[in-house]
């Protein structure tokens, strides 16, 4: 079979080889992908929606923190 000559190999991500008969089974029967998620191939609207979730996240955890030690030096 010939290859697309414009097919660009280096942005595949690799395939999650199984290391027991448990992920291998869970890859065959139950339907585990074989590949990880590549942030870059989603489409944009979907891709800032998760940067904006994990952001918040991570500020929300932060300012949390904050208030905590605030709390104890009261």
């Amino acid at each position: 079979m010939k290859e697309n000559p414009d097919h660009d190999q280096r942005h595949e991500t690799p395939e999650i080889q199984p290391f027991n008969s448990v992920t291998d089974h869970y890859q065959k029967i139950v339907g585990m992908p074989i590949r990880s998620a590549d942030i870059k191939k989603l489409p944009k609207p979907i891709r800032w929606f998760g940067y904006f979730v994990f952001s918040c996240v991570l500020i929300g955890g932060f300012m949390f923190l904050i208030l905590l030690v605030i709390q104890s030096f009261k």
